[in-house]
């Protein structure tokens, strides 16, 4: 299940732009990528499930999940920042993209809030693109 989340993700990223890579590391940091190269890095993070439906015909649950790209500043820092804006915009839509999700075994729906561009803390020119999303799954007992 939450497999099928964070694989439905990787193949929205990689639909859009197949330079970025998923940062390894389940509880990342924005601190963690001071001094390192964080151009085209991406990080998802998954919060406490919330039951919606628990009954003998199965569960229904939502899943909230924080999805964090990166890109690293250089020379012409504006054509950089709006890259990586415009390329987070256009994640999020393939994310949301409910054909997408049709052939899914327990994704049945998502929502999301706006893109929330950033600059991590104490980096040099390093830009966050952060959209917090709430997956809807469901599954039988036993699967």
């Amino acid at each position: 299940m939450i497999s099928e989340i964070r694989k439905h993700i990787k193949d929205s990223i990689k639909a859009c732009s197949s330079k970025y890579i998923m940062i390894d590391n389940p509880f990342h940091k924005d601190e963690d990528l001071v001094g390192t190269k964080a151009n085209y890095q991406y990080a998802v993070g998954f919060g406490p499930s919330v039951k919606l439906i628990d009954d003998e015909l199965g569960n229904v649950q939502q899943i909230p999940v924080n999805l964090k790209t990166y890109r690293q500043g250089a020379r012409d820092k504006n054509a950089d920042f709006d890259e990586g804006f415009e390329e987070a915009l256009i994640i999020k839509d393939l994310i949301l993209d409910r054909s997408a999700i049709n052939s899914k075994e327990y994704i049945k729906g998502m929502t999301s809030s706006n893109v929330n561009p950033g600059e991590v803390l104490d980096s040099q020119d390093i830009y966050s693109y952060e959209t917090n999303f709430i997956f809807t799954i469901s599954y039988g007992i036993g699967e």
